[in-house]
């Protein structure tokens, strides 16, 4: 199985349960943001009453973002 095999699916789960997605540029990107070497495909991020505030934050900024295809 190739990585987009094992995403591709997922925009679509996402938009069904309502779960906010963004696209990025590059799997490296990514995995610097997540303060690892290797690039990846995907982050899952859950609310956490100890973060809830920064969680909801990030939401509120994805939900402003322009679709990808604009």
């Amino acid at each position: 199985m190739t990585p987009i095999e094992v995403m591709c699916h997922l925009p679509g789960v996402c938009e069904e349960l309502d779960i906010p997605y963004i696209y990025v540029n590059s799997r490296q990107v990514l995995g610097s943001a997540l303060g690892i070497k290797r690039g990846s495909l995907m982050v899952l991020l859950k609310r956490h009453e100890t973060y809830g505030d920064l969680y909801d934050e990030v939401v509120k900024v994805i939900d402003n973002l322009p679709p990808p295809w604009s």
